[in-house]
């Protein structure tokens, strides 16, 4: 797996000061993407093992809220085969910082995000590009 960037304190992709994620790789080609050049796999560096001891340590200082976890799609298969023990890790050290939701798009990633929620305890919220012809009540496209 590859990771476009790292934010080391970001305030503005979820609660408190996080380190923020920007994995790369993603195949559902949004209209409109904020991040069109994580659409590649191969984009940026390679999420290896001194680099995920790096986010961790960055996590260690009180003040540290959690993880964000972005891209391209973190819910892409290929991207879990990383993610998945990074973010057990993860939680192993930091089980008292914040998980609030796992989120994806369409359908690509929903399986793979179910998997993800229920092993945090967090709902699992899912993004449709366009309104579906067999869901009503609430839901913003």
């Amino acid at each position: 797996m590859h990771y476009a960037t790292i934010k080391w304190h970001d305030v503005s992709n979820g609660p408190g000061v996080r380190v923020s994620l920007y994995v790369s790789g993603c195949r559902n080609r949004c209209k409109n993407c904020f991040n069109p050049e994580t659409w590649d796999f191969d984009y940026g560096q390679p999420f290896d093992s001194d680099t995920q001891d790096k986010i961790l340590e960055a996590l260690t200082p009180g003040y540290m809220s959690g993880l964000t976890v972005l891209g391209g799609e973190p819910m892409e298969p290929e991207n879990q085969v990383a993610l998945l023990p990074f973010l057990r890790e993860f939680k192993r050290r930091f089980g008292h910082k914040t998980v609030t939701k796992v989120m994806t798009i369409e359908a690509s990633g929903i399986g793979i995000a179910a998997f993800v929620a229920r092993e945090f305890g967090v709902p699992m919220v899912f993004a449709k590009k366009s309104k579906s012809i067999n869901l009503d009540g609430e839901m913003y496209v």
